[in-house]
């Protein structure tokens, strides 16, 4: 979280020290802090309060005086007043469809019977649509994740949400039946690769 090369991408916004900005799922505020020294204010929002406690003595630390944090979860968003210019979704987007609080210590690549509401897809595109309602009409949106088919998981790497094998880039249908066998609970944490994201964003 203190690496320079975290917050690198935030070059790509152009950044006019004037925006607004919204870090959905903000964290430990690996770009929280680095967005609040080059513009004009951030509203940081996640759901575990553990986290804004240390985020708030880094603020401090940081003499960042120009950032709000709002316990909140995030899949359920309120429609602001006043909108924003700048939305991060950083390693967000795939727990989306999540149910529930979530503790990684227990719930990584561990068995957990769990059912689940929906379908992953729609859970992300109601998400990013409630962030798109909450930009300026020239608003930017900042969204990183993990690129299904990323050369490493075909080579044994485990998928980073669930610690499985090959569930990244498996067929959807292969990936929730490998998940229920060996987690007991449906694979629902869905990755893209490049073209399926700008499909998800049309």
């Amino acid at each position: 979280i203190y690496s320079p090369k975290r917050p690198a991408g935030l070059e790509l916004l152009q950044l006019t020290s004037e925006e607004t900005c919204i870090d959905y799922g903000c964290m430990w505020g690996a770009l929280t802090i680095p967005l609040a020294q080059r513009t004009r204010f951030v509203l940081g929002v996640d759901q575990t309060a553990d986290s804004l406690v240390f985020l708030q003595a880094r603020l401090k630390e940081s003499r960042c005086s120009n950032v709000a944090l709002l316990n909140h979860d995030i899949r359920f968003m309120p429609l602001l007043s006043n909108k924003v210019d700048i939305a991060v979704v950083n390693g967000v987007l795939e727990w989306i469809p999540e149910q529930g609080a979530i503790e990684l210590k227990t719930y990584y690549a561990r068995r957990q019977k769990k059912k689940y509401a929906g379908n992953p897809r729609e859970h992300q595109k109601s998400f990013l649509r409630r962030v798109c309602e909450n930009l300026t009409e020239r608003g930017k949106l900042y969204l990183a994740i993990e690129n299904r088919y990323d050369l490493n998981a075909f080579f044994g790497a485990k998928d980073p949400h669930t610690g499985l094998l090959f569930t990244s880039f498996a067929p959807r249908a292969l990936a929730n039946l490998l998940s229920k066998v060996q987690l007991g609970r449906p694979y629902v944490n869905w990755l893209y690769s490049f073209k399926g994201l700008s499909r998800l964003l049309t």
